[in-house]
């Protein structure tokens, strides 16, 4: 458990605080954010984590806020990982619709990896319309010591991708990010 404090003057009163849950396995399955009142701790937010029963992958993870109307979580977004084969191939965002009472696309991330795992190239897509349309795609390279990454940003009424952004993170011999 974190509690987070705020100094009032004299004293460090209670403001919020974060705790975390774990299944027979070990595995994150619960993370709940409370505030202080002054009396007691309320909900606040929740975060739930699903794995799948067979591989014990990650598959999904569940943001919620706490109503006080109707004393009860709240969807706010989800994101599900989908995978084939050891790593994720696509990690999809959705947001709740109260309206609805259902899960709509929001975005979604596709990801590609070299035949030892490593990441090669990252697209990001919004859904708008009822179709998935690109926003941005990123490139990976590593060399052992630094990582390159170019980014892409699709224009639309082009109908192109264009140079957006690189980064590079630098490693020491012992894998170690160097800052």
């Amino acid at each position: 458990m974190v509690i987070y404090e705020e100094w009032m003057g004299n004293s460090w009163l209670d403001a919020f605080r974060q705790s975390w849950s774990y299944d027979g396995q070990d595995r994150l399955v619960e993370q709940l954010g409370q505030v202080w009142t002054g009396s007691e701790w309320v909900n606040s937010r929740r975060r739930t984590w699903e794995y799948d029963a067979n591989s014990g992958a990650l598959r999904t993870i569940i943001n919620q806020i706490w109503s006080d109307g109707i004393q009860d979580w709240v969807n706010v977004f989800r994101r599900d990982y989908l995978s084939t084969g050891p790593a994720w191939t696509n990690i999809r965002t959705q947001l709740w619709n109260e309206n609805l009472g259902d899960w709509e696309n929001f975005e979604r991330e596709l990801l590609d990896y070299s035949a030892t795992f490593q990441l090669n190239f990252r697209t990001l897509e919004r859904w708008e319309n009822d179709e998935w349309v690109p926003l941005y795609r990123g490139g990976y390279e590593f060399d052992g010591e630094t990582m390159n990454s170019l980014w892409d940003k699709w224009d639309e009424s082009a109908g192109e991708w264009n140079l957006s952004r690189r980064y590079q993170k630098v490693y020491d011999e012992g894998g170690r990010e160097v800052l």
